[in-house]
């Protein structure tokens, strides 16, 4: 995937590319309306974002999902994003995760290095994740 020809590729809701530091970056700025004193986007309009849109079972691996405008829900039985249920982010390949959480004003971001099975983020990004409330 680390290949030109698969970057240039649009897939919808599959061909986002970043890092951890940047993905992390992007969810924070949205969560604190301002990235480096230029505000780009209003409470209202986060709250309006994050506001569910549909729920239903994905079908493939029969797993539930909430969505608002352009990002998952937390779903805890299917993409962990930590205790607070208002937080919100994205999944990626392999136990990939970007997530924000509106309420501690945080963007978080963990990007492996091996493959996790598809069907959850696997153990890893749950432990990170913990450990990042933990310390809050």
């Amino acid at each position: 995937m680390n290949k030109k020809e698969w970057r240039e590729v649009e897939v919808a809701s599959g061909s986002g590319h970043g890092n951890a530091r940047g993905v992390a970056r992007i969810y924070g700025c949205v969560t604190n309306g301002e990235l480096d004193g230029v505000s780009i986007m209003s409470r209202d309009g986060l709250e309006a974002m994050i506001t569910e849109q549909h729920n239903q079972t994905e079908g493939l691996q029969e797993r539930p999902y909430h969505q608002a405008l352009g990002v998952l829900l937390n779903t805890p039985e299917a993409v962990y994003m930590g205790p607070n249920r208002r937080s919100f982010g994205h999944h990626g390949i392999g136990g990939s995760i970007g997530l924000g959480d509106p309420d501690a004003k945080i963007g978080f971001s963990y990007c492996c290095n091996k493959m996790h099975a598809v069907g959850t983020n696997g153990p890893r990004a749950a432990r990170l994740i913990d450990a990042l409330y933990s310390v809050g």
